[in-house]
């Protein structure tokens, strides 16, 4: 009978020690999830800003070619004309 006693102290001071464990490596694992968070939303404010800027060079680039079809189209309507 203190073998059987003997055995479920064990098991009961191994599963305490196991839970504990968990709750240690639950606990990292909820600051490191936190930390990735932060990183991906970092991120994300990043590269909204980059898409941004790109869209604006783009528009911009856009009306330097629209003005230079418009030069261009002007002088050959003008070469026409004469």
């Amino acid at each position: 009978m203190g073998e059987i006693k003997e055995v479920r102290r064990r098991k009961k001071v191994t599963e305490e020690k196991l839970r504990g464990d968990i709750k240690s490596i639950e606990g990292k694992l909820r600051g490191k999830i936190k930390d990735v968070r932060g990183e991906i939303k970092a991120t994300e404010e990043r590269l909204m800003r980059e898409i941004h800027k790109w869209r604006a060079d783009t528009i911009k680039w856009m009306f330097i070619f629209w003005i230079g079809q418009i030069a261009a189209l002007t002088a050959i309507i003008k070469l026409i004309l004469k």
